[in-house]
Formats: C-alpha cells, structure tokens, sequence
C-alpha cells in the first residue's frame, strides 16, 4: 500500500454526505450518486474484488443516506428501500452488488444509521426498526440480546436515531 498524504486523501469536490465505518468511507455527490472508498476486504467497494480503493469507486444512484459500519454498509434509496453489502450476520453478502436482502425489502425508510455490527432506520410512520449484533443488547427490543437479520422493532414516536459500536440512542417526537 503506498503511505497516505494529504494529497491522495483528498477525494474530490461535490460531496453532500459522508460516513465513515472501521475502514471505509461512503460519500453522496451532489447528483445523489454514493461513492466509497478505503479498504475492500468485506467488498465495501461492491466491484467484486477484495482490492482497497484510495480513490472514490461508484456504488449507486439516487441515494438519500449511507451509512458505514465494521464491515458493512447500508444505502436509504430516494424510494425509501434500504440496500446492505459487505460482511453480513452469518454469512458475506455478494460484493458484486448491494442487495436488498428478504428482511429489508420494505420500502418507507426516512432514514438509516450504522453502529459498528448493527443497524437503525425510522420508517415514515416514525417506527424505529434495528437488526444487526445485539451482544450487549444495542438493538433496543427490550427481551433478547440475540443478533438478528430481521430488523425488530424498537419503538414509535421517534424523529432521530443514531447508533454507537455498542448502543443505540433515539429522539423521540416529544423531546424525550
């Protein structure tokens, strides 16, 4: 790997969004385009090979959000479908494309964050939804601590969401 400087972190201009996970960025241009960057091991870079990138590789189009976790990703399309890629609970997501695994293809998402192995996403009816690790518990669901593809619900009334490498904090409408 050539030693980083300044000059080959830069990435360009025209960048509206970023997200940084473990060991990757994602960036959303201007044009709606997602773009990603760093290392590919888990194929953060979705071009079918495991070859770290130092500069931007396009992933999709009409993306609205992006977030990066440990070693995989997840985009909110302008259509409210979230799509994931990279190393997933179990088993690796193809790196050839970002799919829409059986347990995301609802559409409705307003908005998606990432923790380090999990993530959360508001649907347009203010529902927070999380699926991804749940060692310690970071999901939310109140009960089990067992890690899920399948995004349980957490709870209603919710205008924000963020997640941490072991917890998840949320906004409710009220304040609280």
């Amino acid at each position: 790997r050539p030693p980083m400087t300044k000059s080959n972190l830069f990435v360009g201009a025209g960048f509206k969004d970023v997200a940084v996970g473990y060991n990757h960025a994602l960036g959303i241009r201007n044009d709606d385009s997602l773009w990603a960057w760093g290392s590919n091991l888990y194929g953060a870079m979705v071009d079918g090979t495991r070859i770290d990138r130092y500069a931007p590789v396009k992933i999709s189009e009409g993306v609205t959000a992006a977030a990066a976790g440990k070693t995989e990703s997840v985009m909110l399309k302008l259509d409210g479908s979230v799509w994931q890629w990279g190393d997933s609970i179990g088993h690796r997501n193809d790196p050839d494309a970002p799919i829409i695994t059986p347990q995301l293809k609802d559409v409705g998402y307003l908005s998606v964050t990432a923790g380090y192995t999990h993530f959360v996403g508001i649907k347009r009816d203010k529902i927070v939804w999380a699926w991804g690790s749940n060692g310690t518990c970071q999901l939310g669901n109140g009960g089990t601590c067992m890690s899920t593809e399948t995004p349980v619900k957490v709870g209603e009334g919710f205008v924000a969401v963020a997640a941490g490498q072991h917890h998840s904090v949320g906004i409710k409408e009220n304040g609280e």
